[in-house]
Order: structure tokens, then C-alpha cells, then sequence
């Protein structure tokens, strides 16, 4: 389905607008809003979701939270689940009008196995370990992934989650996670080669099997929310996904073949081109965030590494969402902010309404909308124009034809429609709707966005 939309956005645009008339009214743009859902910078959730977030007075608007748990917490015994731990983070995120994005993890160094219970009393082995500041009461172990028994509860966590959340409001992106130091996908330095912390070569990681059967179990589980994983691999490419690059502004830019353009361009243009249908995302390399925004060279004074240009990889990569949570605790000041808004607004999709026309007599709607960010729409959310009268009142409201996951960044496409607007109608209004109650209003880069009611765009007065 995403193949015939993008094929259809491919068209040129003179093709898919109508010829330009005197019954067009062309809309003024805007700078590019700061915030807007599904995309951005965010921040951890609270763990304890009955706790409200202690961010910083200077944070960022936020629209999303980052929320991961442990495998143990929801998957009872064979085949069984209990969905309360997660209901509760994700009902507390929605309160707050934010959405998801969600990682479940087995293995997570310095926190207690997240490998169901019944596992561990049925003796499947674990590995202990000392590297990423594991160790002590309480410590993570990696388990045997290639344990059927393991292989079984992790392919049927899988459906049961895609059966009960795929299209789920609350949750805007998953990492397919599940296996890995920090659910992340890797178990360096247990990577089959040889090295001082692995003096036998051990390789924790599933077999190449397995990890074909991982990455078909959440194909086939989740059609419309849209699940990420951290390295391209020839099997990767064969699904319908996107990628996640967690040391994102240190190791993104293909400066080492290890890097993670690097390794994306290695798997040619099925990888370098999935940001077309499945949105990209990651976490700033977490001891960059605490100076990546002060200015060129600062992480080498201040941490001793040196940080990659945010805006290039940004557009490089066409990443929508980066986790970044000491821009929100301790927060950002200054020029430091700036330029972490600024990188917010560049992220993802930008939309602006370049013009629009209602036909008197036939009440025929039509909404020419532009994509100017690096990345399209992540859903297929509904476009819809209301009348509104001249207190504000809604009147009547129609839902325009088109998908927004098609528009590219740089494409214009028309939406139509109909509405006959009712008696006493003075503007025609138009939004995006979020289908979380409550939840972000989504702003196009128009001078005329909010002026009559919040969260809409105001196009004019009806023709006729």
C-alpha cells in the first residue's frame, strides 16, 4: 500500500493540481513550527508513571516520551500477557497529550533480567557479565536467544503486542528492540570477534535464522505503526521497516565504515531509502547531549569526543525523532536552546498549505499542501475543513481525499473534497487531526495557522 502511495507522490506536481485559476487563493507561509506531533526531540517518560515529569522551565515543547520496559513485565507464562505495566505508561503519556515511542528489552546492563520468570526457574542459561557498567546485586544477564523456548516467547510477544497495539493512538513509533544489551540489537563485545573483554570470540547474538524470524514476526504483526531496528542487514532490507541510529551526531556521518550511514549505504538503496515509507529516528550519543547544542568543538573540550554536524545528519539521514533527554533534564539555556529548537523544527515533516479554492454551486473543496522538512508524515491522519461562524462555532466539517504519507519533502499534492457551507458561515478552517484525544495539534508553516481557533488553519471565506 505505502508503494502505490509513494508512486503516486512521485508524479509531478502539475499533474495531480488543478490548473491555476482566479478561483485560487494562495495562503502566506511561515517559518517552520518548533513543535509539532510525532516528530522531534524527546525525553524519557517518568519511570514511575504515576510521577509527573521533572523537566527543566526551559525544555522544549514536548509531543512525545520515551517509555522502555523490561519483557518480564508484561509477558506472564507461555503465551500469556499482562498488559497493565504498559496500559499505565501509555495512559499516563496520552494524559499529558504526548505519544509513545515504545522498546521492550531482555537484557539491560545495570537493571535486573527482563527475562520472564518462568524462563529463568526453567533454567535457560544466561550469560553474566561486567562490561557497560553491568555488575553486582541485581545485574543484567543476556540470555540464550537461540533457546526455542526463548525464540518462542519472543515471536509470541510479538503478535500478541501487534494484536493488541498496532494503530494504537498513544503509541507513535516502536523499536523492535527485544534482544541485545538494552534491547539496542548488538551484544558488543560478545560479537564474535576477539578482544579483551572476549578473549574466545563468544557471539551472543541469535543466529542469522533467528533474527529472520524476529524481524518477519513484527513485519507481519504491525501494519500501521511504524516499528524501527538499529543496524541495516541483508535482512533487514527484505521488510517493511524503518532504522534507528542510537549514537546518533557521533558515529551517523559516514566518516568509518562502521558508522551508521556507513552501514546503511552498504546495504544499498532499499536501506538509504526506507525514510520514503518507514520514518528514521535514534538517540543523540547520549554523552554528546550535554554539549552538542554549545557549539562547534565543545564536546571535545568538555567530554572528549568530537561531535558530528546534528543539521547534516539530520538531513542525511532524514531523521524524524531523536531521543535526547538532557536537552529536557537539566534542560537548555541560551543559544544552546536555539539551536536545539531550531534542529526540533528541521526534523521530520514540515507542511505548509500553499493555496486553496471553493467553487461556489458545486461546493467541490480543494487544498494544495507542500512537505519543505526532510521526511513525510509518519500516518495516514485525516485532513479536514470545517465552517466556522464568527464566533468561532463550528458549523460543518468534511474530510478531504489524500494521505499525507505520500507527500515527499519537496512535492506538493492536492487534497479535495466537499462542503457546503452552512448559513452564517464567515471561514473555512483546516487541521490535521490527531486521533489521540487531547493530543498535540499538528501546525502547518502558514502565517494563518491558529488566527480564528487553536490547532487550525485558517484559509478564508467560502466562495458564493
Amino acid at each position: 500500500m505505502l508503494a502505490a502511495l509513494l508512486l503516486l507522490a512521485l508524479v509531478p506536481t502539475a499533474l495531480t493540481a488543478c490548473a491555476p485559476g482566479p478561483a485560487w487563493t494562495r495562503l502566506d507561509p511561515a517559518a517552520a513550527p518548533v513543535s509539532n506531533p510525532l516528530k522531534g526531540l524527546l525525553p524519557y517518560a517518568p519511570e514511575d508513571p504515576a510521577q509527573a515529569p521533572t523537566w527543566s522551565g526551559t525544555a522544549l515543547p514536548v509531543t512525545m516520551e520515551w517509555v522502555s520496559l523490561p519483557v518480564s513485565d508484561v509477558v506472564t507464562g507461555p503465551g500469556t500477557y499482562d498488559w497493565d505495566a504498559l496500559e499505565e505508561h501509555l495512559g499516563a503519556v496520552a494524559a499529558r497529550g504526548h505519544q509513545v515511542v515504545l522498546r521492550f528489552y531482555t537484557d539491560f546492563p545495570g537493571r535486573p533480567s527482563g527475562l520472564p520468570g518462568y524462563l529463568l526457574d526453567q533454567g535457560v542459561e544466561t550469560r553474566p557479565y561486567t562490561v557497560h557498567g553491568n555488575g553486582g546485586t541485581g545485574a543484567s544477564v543476556s540470555p540464550d536467544y537461540d533457546d526455542p523456548r526463548v525464540m518462542d516467547m519472543l515471536t509470541g510477544l510479538i503478535r500478541a503486542l501487534g494484536s493488541a497495539y498496532d494503530g494504537d493512538p498513544r503509541v507513535g513509533f516502536i523499536t523492535q528492540g527485544l534482544v541485545g544489551f538494552w534491547g539496542e540489537g548488538h551484544t558488543w563485545p560478545f560479537d564474535g570477534q576477539v578482544s579483551a573483554d572476549n578473549p574466545a570470540g563468544e557471539d551472543w547474538m541469535p543466529s542469522r535464522d533467528h533474527q529472520a524470524l524476529l524481524l518477519l514476526a513484527w513485519d507481519e504483526a504491525f501494519d500501521t505503526t511504524p516499528t524501527q531496528v538499529r543496524y541495516p542487514t541483508a535482512l533487514t532490507t527484505a521488510h517493511d521497516l524503518g532504522y534507528h541510529d542510537d549514537s546518533f551526531g557521533y558515529a551517523t556521518l559516514p566518516e568509518q565504515d562502521w558508522h551508521f550511514w556507513s552501514l546503511m549505504s552498504a546495504q544499498g538503496p532499499t536501506a538509504t531509502g526506507a525514510w520514503r515509507t518507514r520514518p528514521m529516528g535514534g538517540e543523540i550519543y547520549p554523552p554528546l547531549q550535554s554539549c552538542v547544542f554549545d557549539g562547534p568543538g565543545r564536546c571535545e573540550r568538555q567530554v572528549g569526543l568530537a561531535a558530528q554536524d546534528l543539521t547534516e545528519a539530520v538531513g542525511l539521514t532524514h531523521a524524524t525523532w531523536l531521543l535526547a533527554e538532557e536537552v529536557f533534564d537539566p534542560g537548555l539555556t541560551g543559544p544552546a536552546r536555539e539551536r536545539a529548537l531550531a534542529l526540533n523544527a528541521r526534523m521530520g515533516y514540515t507542511l505548509t498549505a500553499t493555496r486553496w479554492r471553493h467553487e461556489a454551486g458545486t461546493s467541490a473543496l480543494g487544498v494544495e499542501v507542500s512537505n519543505t522538512g526532510v521526511a513525510p508524515f509518519s500516518y495516514d491522519w485525516d485532513l479536514e475543513v470545517v465552517a466556522v461562524d464568527g464566533s468561532g462555532r463550528v458549523l460543518a466539517r468534511t474530510v478531504l481525499d489524500g494521505d499525507l504519507r505520500a507527500l515527499l519533502p519537496g512535492r506538493t499534492s492536492l487534497w479535495t473534497g466537499a462542503l457546503d457551507p452552512p448559513s452564517g458561515t464567515t471561514s473555512l478552517l483546516l487541521r490535521v487531526v490527531n486521533p489521540l484525544e487531547g493530543g498535540a495539534a499538528l501546525r502547518f508553516a502558514n502565517a494563518g495557522q491558529d488566527t480564528v481557533l487553536p490547532g487550525y488553519l485558517t484559509l478564508g471565506p467560502p466562495s458564493g
